[in-house]
């Protein structure tokens, strides 16, 4: 090649690049401060969850762990945190929080990760004390329990990951084994009739779609495949507004890491893959919220291997690497976005699994709002 044609073929390149890049919407990103807040920095930090336990209208925490002890931690409407001295049973890995007895407070049921043990529930005083309660059957050690009203009887049921197994509840916080087969352990109404769904991921052939038939009863009603599926966990959201919900999932293990993607719902609950490439992260974790107040729904993506990705909405469902990280190094587990400090705007709780604390980051948008006017 020339050197005329090598100038030639530069410059068609740059101004190729340059119209991609002023093609690219412009999207406001989010401005994240990390909280110097010390939760846990021992290992064995798995599963969070979040919800006002003491009835102060604040968000609290409970981080679950199986290297020391499963804690609270009550929110003092600013997002500070103080650890609860309450103890809890030892070594747990997943948890739940809801109703359990209809007393109108929030209980806590959690899973053992030992096959020895039975997974304990925890029902809530109304202040955010918390007494074990004596269930007449011991339940079944499990990874990761869902909390849903299986049989729409107006309580709370538990699904429990490992033996995938249904506890049905009474209405007073005493589960009973049922021997109801699911399909999977994601639930959630996909078509917005009051009654909730289930959705299998099953690697190496794709999503099934099991809508409910409202007697508890969930025929396949839709199968979508995609051979490459690794593990995956799965966040739900409308994420191209059109009113209806879609399936943002990870695909991955430390040991076969794909894209993860977006299933799009055509309103019928039929979905079919965006073809949009996100992350590539290992047992990820799905946050989702509108990050930048812009009125459309961001991603953030958890990794086992590196720290957390924030994908932008651009308006219409499709998303930007924002370039912002959450967090060094890997183990980063689940992730809840939550307006943890009040202010308006939506903050990220992520948990450490290993080497290190949990992370809160701060949305600073508001206050970086009020400091402008």
């Amino acid at each position: 090649m020339n050197n005329r044609l090598k100038k030639t073929v530069s410059v068609i390149l740059f101004l190729a690049i340059s119209i991609f890049i002023s093609a690219q919407p412009a999207v406001k990103a989010p401005d994240f401060k990390r909280s110097n807040q010390i939760f846990s920095e021992s290992n064995g930090n798995w599963e969070a969850t979040v919800e006002d336990l003491n009835g102060d209208s604040y968000l609290d925490l409970v981080i679950t762990s199986i290297g020391t002890e499963t804690a609270v931690f009550f929110n003092d409407g600013k997002g500070l945190f103080s650890k609860s001295k309450q103890l809890f049973q030892p070594e747990l890995h997943g948890i739940a929080v809801g109703d359990l007895d209809n007393d109108g407070d929030k209980d806590l049921f959690f899973t053992a990760l030992r096959k020895n043990q039975s997974s304990p529930v925890y029902l809530n005083d109304g202040k955010g004390v918390f007494q074990k309660f004596n269930i007449a059957a011991p339940i079944e050690s499990g990874e990761v329990v869902k909390l849903t009203d299986i049989d729409n009887d107006g309580d709370l049921d538990a699904y429990l990951l490992w033996g995938e197994s249904l506890y049905l509840n009474d209405g007073k916080g005493n589960f009973t084994k049922s021997r109801t087969n699911l399909p999977g352990y994601n639930f959630f109404d996909l078509n917005g009739d009051g009654f909730i769904d289930n959705i299998g991921a099953v690697p190496g052939e794709g999503f099934k779609i099991f809508l409910n038939d409202k007697k508890g009863n969930f025929p396949e009603y839709y199968f979508l495949p995609k051979k490459d599926l690794s593990f995956c966990y799965l966040g739900f959201a409308d994420l191209d507004n059109d009113k209806d919900i879609d399936i943002i999932f990870s695909n991955g293990t430390d040991e076969e890491i794909y894209p993860a993607g977006i299933l799009l719902n055509d309103g019928t609950c039929r979905f079919t893959d965006s073809g949009q490439k996100l992350s590539k992260a290992a047992f990820g974790y799905i946050g989702t919220g509108d990050l930048n107040l812009d009125g459309f729904i961001d991603i953030i993506i958890t990794d086992m291997l590196n720290p957390a990705k924030i994908w932008m909405n651009t308006g219409n469902g499709k998303f930007i690497d924002s370039g912002i990280t959450l967090g060094e190094g890997g183990f980063w587990n689940n992730c809840i976005v939550k307006d943890f400090d009040n202010d308006g705007d939506l903050d990220v709780f992520i948990t450490k699994a290993r080497d290190g604390n949990c992370g809160l980051w701060l949305n600073q948008l508001k206050e970086n709002k009020q400091l402008r006017k």
